[in-house]
C-alpha cells in the first residue's frame, strides 16, 4: 500500500453527483440498489489515480482478465450519501473489496485509507509481511487480510525473493567486473531493479522495502562502487529517493 494523490474530481461526477446520489437512494427503497458510480469517467480517473493498482494490495487490475471494483471507504450500505462522494472512491481488487472489507465501518474501527493516511504512519513491511505499527495499522491488517498467503502473500514473497536474488547478482558481477561495459551493466541491473519499487509498479511498498530495508546494506555495498566508478548519477539518486517516499520500513 502507498499513499495516492487524490486527482481533480471529474467534471462529469460534479456536475451529476446530486442526480446520482438521489437515484442510488431511490434505487434502494425499491429494493434494486444501482450501481450509479459504476460509470467510464469514474473508473478510469480512479485508474489512473492508483497507476492501474488496486489501492489497498497493489496489484495490476488491467490485464490478465482481472475483474475489480469501485470500492466505497465508507461503505455505501452505512453511507449512502457518499456513493459518489469524489475521494471516498477507490479502485480494489475482488478480494480486497468483497473477500476482505466487505461492509466494515471505517467510522466506528479506522483502518488505513491511502488517500488521506500516511500508510509508514500506521504500518510496516518486512520480507513481505505486513505488521502494525498501531491499532489502525493492526485493523488494517485484520480488515483487509493483508497477510492472507494465498491471495496475497505469496506473491509478495516471491517478489522480495527475485529482488534478493538480482541484488544479489548485481553484488556479483559487481565484484568480478573489469571492463567499462561490464560496469555499466551493473548500473544498469540495478537501476532497473530500483524502478521496480517506483509507484506506477506492481507491489511497490514491498519492493521499495524490500531493497532499502530488508536488504539494505547490500544494496549500500553496490550503490558505493558505482559511486566509486563514477556511475551512481542523477537519475538512480532521484529513483531511490522516491522508494524512500514510500517504502514502510520498521
Amino acid at each position: 500500500m502507498i499513499q495516492l494523490t487524490l486527482p481533480p474530481e471529474p467534471p462529469e461526477l460534479t456536475a451529476n453527483r446530486q442526480r446520482l446520489t438521489a437515484a442510488y437512494a431511490e434505487s434502494c427503497r425499491a429494493g434494486k440498489p444501482k450501481a450509479v458510480w459504476n460509470t467510464t469517467y469514474i473508473r478510469e480517473a480512479l485508474l489512473e489515480m492508483t497507476h492501474g493498482k488496486c489501492a489497498y494490495a497493489e496489484v495490476k487490475l488491467k490485464g490478465h482478465g482481472a475483474y475489480w471494483d469501485v470500492e466505497h471507504f465508507k461503505c455505501k450500505k452505512l453511507y449512502p450519501e457518499q456513493v459518489v462522494e469524489w475521494g471516498n472512491l477507490l479502485p480494489a481488487c475482488e478480494f480486497c473489496n468483497r473477500s476482505a472489507k466487505g461492509d466494515h465501518d471505517v467510522v466506528a474501527e479506522p483502518i488505513v485509507d491511502p488517500i488521506h493516511d500516511r500508510p509508514s504512519d500506521h504500518l510496516y513491511v518486512r520480507c513481505g509481511r505486513f505488521f502494525s505499527k498501531d491499532a489502525k495499522g493492526r485493523s488494517t491488517i485484520e480488515v483487509l487480510k493483508l497477510n492472507d498467503e494465498v491471495n496475497l502473500l505469496c506473491a509478495r514473497f516471491e517478489v522480495c525473493r527475485r529482488c534478493e536474488k538480482s541484488l544479489r547478482e548485481c553484488e556479483f558481477w559487481m565484484k568480478r567486473s573489469a571492463a567499462p561495459s561490464d560496469r555499466c551493466a551493473v548500473r544498469n541491473k540495478l537501476l532497473a531493479l530500483l524502478r521496480g519499487g517506483l509507484p506506477d509498479r506492481e507491489y511497490a511498498a514491498t519492493v521499495a522495502t524490500c531493497l532499502l530495508c530488508d536488504n539494505g546494506e547490500l544494496l549500500h555495498e553496490v550503490e558505493a562502487q558505482l559511486r566509486i566508478w563514477q556511475l551512481w548519477d542523477e537519475e538512480m539518486e532521484r529513483t531511490k529517493e522516491a522508494l524512500r517516499q514510500i517504502a514502510l520500513p520498521k
